[in-house]
């Protein structure tokens, strides 16, 4: 938009730099062509303003995120974003640190690598996540020790892990109502004979994990028909479209509920 803007202004001052005797026509009087350049030298004005605008408006939002004290980010699902929020909020509301937000990055290599490089100052994370996704450890049952760990391990790194929160989002998995009545879902054991008859859609990270869908199929035995990845924010989409039958689900998503 800036070139585009440069260049049409430049073909402006272009006309009015041209001799008008050049420009005279049996049709192009030379009244029209004062009209125009009077029209030329309103329009360059306008269109100067505006670049005066749009620059500083960039250099004052660049020098205000440089003046910063603490950078918050989130990872892209929308939990993430709201905890990104409440913790900015909090800061504010009970320091005096300025704060800017640099929300939906991406996933879980996006997020960290930010914080790793001092893109962002801090975010919210799992700690299974954590343990897995980013320390690439083998799975562990108990949350507590997955915590230890991780935050010690982290520690080494230069990288503060800070008290776990007081809630538990865990993986889920999930199907439409009339999937569950039609092969009477109810428990695992029912999934692995409905399995070969399914289509399961996932999240990427959710794909790959050891402790997601690796490993719930080894466990489980479970052989589905097909699996296919999928971005968080379509996985209920395709769900609902039955391009997929079952998905991974977080336990705290509202679509959960929304969709029954």
């Amino acid at each position: 938009m800036l070139a585009l803007a440069v260049d049409y202004l430049l073909g402006l001052v272009e006309e009015l730099v041209t001799p008008m005797a050049t420009l005279i026509t049996p049709e192009h009087t030379r009244a029209v062509i004062r009209k125009e350049r009077r029209l030329a030298k309103w329009l360059i004005g306008l269109v100067t303003a505006l670049l005066i605008i749009g620059t500083g408006t960039t250099v004052w939002r660049n020098y205000a995120e440089t003046q910063s004290d603490i950078t918050v980010g989130s990872k892209d699902f929308t939990e993430g974003v709201i905890m990104a929020h409440l913790m900015a909020d909090m800061i504010e509301d009970r320091t005096d640190l300025r704060v800017t937000r640099h929300t939906n990055l991406g996933g879980t290599q996006v997020a960290y690598e930010a914080l790793k490089t001092g893109g962002i100052d801090l975010y919210m994370d799992y700690t299974g996540t954590v343990y897995v996704s980013i320390l690439r450890h083998e799975p562990l049952t108990d949350v507590d020790e997955v915590y230890r760990r991780s935050r010690d391990e982290l520690a080494t790194m230069g990288i503060m892990m800070l008290p776990q929160y007081s809630f538990d989002n865990t993986y889920a998995l999930a199907v439409r109502q009339d999937t569950a009545e039609r092969y009477r879902l109810q428990t695992m054991s029912d999934l692995i004979a409905a399995a070969p008859h399914l289509v399961v859609g996932s999240t990427f990270e959710f794909t790959n994990r050891k402790d997601g869908l690796p490993g719930l199929t080894a466990y489980y035995g479970m052989n589905f028909a097909d699996t296919t990845g999928l971005d968080g924010s379509s996985r209920y989409i395709a769900l609902l479209n039955d391009d997929v039958q079952v998905v991974d689900a977080y336990t705290t998503d509202g679509l959960v509920r929304k969709f029954n």
